[in-house]
C-alpha cells in the first residue's frame, strides 16, 4: 500500500512540476523580446555614469518581468561599423532592434548640465517603428541620488504606479495589433 502512495505522489509530483515548466515556457514567449542600448552621454565625463545607468535600467526592466530581457551587452554582436549614436537615434535603435532580433528596444540619452541630470528614455517597437513610449526627466541632485531614482522613472516609462498591482496589461499591449493604438510618432 505505502509503495503505491509513492508512486502517486511521484506521479503528481512531476505532473505539477512539467506543468509549472510549460507555463513558465508560455510565459517568456508571450512577453516580447527588449534590447536595452547603451543610453548616450552627452559627452565623455558621462560615459561612466551612462554605463551605470544603463547596467541598472536593464536590470529594472528584467525585475518587473514585462519583456523577456535580451543579455547585457547584446549590442557588441553589432557590426563594428553600426553607430548607435547617429544622428537619427529612433532609425539606429530600430536597425539595432533587427540586428538583435528584439521586438523592442529601450534607448535615451543622458545629459548634465550644472547641478542636474537630464535624463530622456525611449522604447520603440522595431517592426512599426513607433516610439511607444518616452519619458524625459531633469533630475536635481547628485548621480547616487539619479540612480536611486531610476526604479521611479523607468515605472514612469511604462505608465505603471505603485499602486497597480502588475504589469501585465502593459506587455499585452506589445501584441498584434494593439500596438498600433499604443504607439505614437516621436517628436
Amino acid at each position: 500500500m505505502k509503495a503505491g502512495v509513492k508512486q502517486v505522489l511521484v506521479a503528481l509530483c512531476g505532473a505539477f512540476f512539467c506543468n509549472f515548466t510549460s507555463t513558465l515556457a508560455q510565459t517568456s514567449q508571450a512577453q516580447p523580446s527588449l534590447a536595452v542600448l547603451s543610453l548616450r552621454a552627452e559627452n565623455d565625463t558621462l560615459k561612466d555614469e551612462a554605463a551605470k545607468l544603463t547596467a541598472q535600467l536593464h536590470a529594472e526592466f528584467q525585475r518587473l518581468q514585462l519583456f523577456a530581457c535580451l543579455p547585457p551587452g547584446e549590442e557588441t554582436r553589432l557590426p563594428q561599423t553600426f553607430d548607435l549614436h547617429a544622428q537619427n537615434e529612433r532609425g539606429a535603435a530600430i536597425a539595432a532592434g533587427r540586428a538583435l532580433s528584439a521586438k523592442v528596444v529601450a534607448f535615451g540619452r543622458l545629459q548634465k548640465n550644472g547641478q542636474a541630470y537630464g535624463i530622456e528614455i525611449y522604447l520603440v517597437h522595431v517592426a512599426s517603428g513607433q516610439i511607444v513610449e518616452h519619458v524625459r526627466e531633469d533630475f536635481f541632485g547628485d548621480f547616487t541620488e539619479l540612480a536611486h531614482h531610476l526604479p521611479a522613472l523607468v515605472k514612469k516609462l511604462i505608465g505603471m504606479t505603485a499602486q497597480e498591482a502588475g504589469p501585465a496589461s502593459f506587455a499585452k499591449a506589445f501584441e498584434g495589433s494593439a500596438i498600433a493604438g499604443k504607439a505614437r510618432s516621436s517628436s
